[in-house]
């Protein structure tokens, strides 16, 4: 017997033509994606421009200084038992 010695080793011709025709349903997803982000962007700017706004970030808020406030949060869910989370949040003295 001889080894099989190419680059695609266990892949036949059958599988490499079954994993290349996935390609265009993945173009077409991707083309969709980018379609609505365009369109969203377009009509938000659309919105600003009637509404006359003029969209900036807010300023910025400084250093957070002092020690965080802990905060414990209970959540329940019909499908975990209930979790609880610690977070901790920066203010400023």
């Amino acid at each position: 017997m001889t080894k099989d010695n190419s680059n695609f080793g266990k892949w036949s011709r059958r599988d490499m033509l079954r994993g290349l025709a996935g390609i265009p349903i993945l173009g077409t997803v991707w083309f969709a994606g980018a379609k609505s982000t365009v369109s969203a962007k377009e009509e938000r700017q659309y919105l600003l421009e009637t509404l006359n706004i003029k969209a900036s970030p807010p300023p910025p808020t400084g250093p957070m200084s002092g020690d965080p406030i802990r905060l414990v949060v209970f959540a329940v869910s019909s499908f975990v038992a209930p979790w609880v989370l610690l977070l901790q949040i920066g203010c400023k003295t």
